[in-house]
């Protein structure tokens, strides 16, 4: 509750680290699940890929805005829920991030969905697609393990395409070629 209530009365003020007191937050609430609640069992979260990515928004991310859709600098220095995890117990946790192709987006508790465009041909969802997969897993750790650069995707909300060396920030990808928002019971 204090943390839901910092980021709104932040919000409110327009403050930069608004990011950072609710993903600290969520990773308080699962380091007590993982070290309290639930010691040596498997826990797994699912949430937003902004969130749970393990080394991303550090200062000098190198992340490039390919799209210039989105623009706010402050948010190379964000720190995602992930990042705090990974620092704490990285050797225990495996980070999976979603991205698709095209279709829906949204979320059950609001109404506006938005549509997924077409992902660009250059782009790690593009190329997915061309080679006509529905779904498809890549292991990042073994793509870390034999090539080195980085490469565009849209991993980070379906709109931007960003430049970056994504094994770093996760340890698996699962590609949908065509997403559909949740929907309410």
């Amino acid at each position: 509750m204090e943390g839901h209530a910092r980021n709104a009365w932040e919000n409110n003020l327009h403050k930069e680290d608004l990011r950072d007191i609710r993903d600290e937050q969520m990773a308080d609430n699962l380091l007590w699940l993982a070290r309290i609640k639930y010691p040596n069992k498997k826990i797994i979260v699912w949430a937003a890929n902004n969130h749970i990515v393990k080394n991303g928004f550090k200062p000098n991310a190198n992340v490039v805005y390919v799209d210039g859709m989105y623009t706010e600098d402050g948010y190379n220095d964000a720190v995602s829920m992930g990042r705090i995890i990974n620092d704490s117990i990285g050797n225990e946790m495996y980070v999976l991030g979603f991205t698709s192709y095209t279709g829906m987006g949204g979320r059950v508790t609001v109404p506006n969905k938005f549509e997924i465009s077409p992902a660009s041909t250059g782009t790690y969802e593009g190329w997915i697609h061309s080679k006509g997969y529905n779904f498809a897993f890549t292991d990042m750790i073994k793509v870390n393990a034999i090539k080195s650069d980085d490469f565009t995707s849209r991993l980070f909300g379906h709109k931007r395409e960003l430049r970056n060396k994504w094994s770093n920030m996760f340890d698996g990808v699962y590609y949908i070629d065509k997403m559909y928002s949740c929907k309410p019971k």
